[in-house]
């Protein structure tokens, strides 16, 4: 599966939950892009998302997602990630 595909299926549900996205870019086996999203009480939340396609593993992908509020600026963000395999 070609890594574009896969960024642009990640991409379309983050756009379908309501993120907007602020940037993007892509190297090699690398695509990422970069989000903001406001809530009902209208926090600023920043966004992340980037995935690798793994050398030499075809079909196989590591992912991963960082979200935080502005008000968490300095502290650490949680981070969510994995591995899987596109189908």
């Amino acid at each position: 599966m070609v890594l574009s595909l896969v960024v642009a299926h990640y991409a379309r549900q983050l756009e379908q939950a309501g993120w907007q996205r602020t940037g993007e870019g892509s190297s090699g086996p690398m695509g990422w892009h970069t989000w903001e999203f406001h809530d009902k009480e209208n926090e600023h939340w920043l966004g992340v998302f980037s995935i690798l396609r793994i050398p030499g593993m075809e079909r196989t992908y590591y992912s991963m997602a960082a979200v935080l509020t502005t008000w968490l600026r300095g502290r650490s963000a949680p981070i969510l990630e994995g591995v899987g395999e596109a189908a």
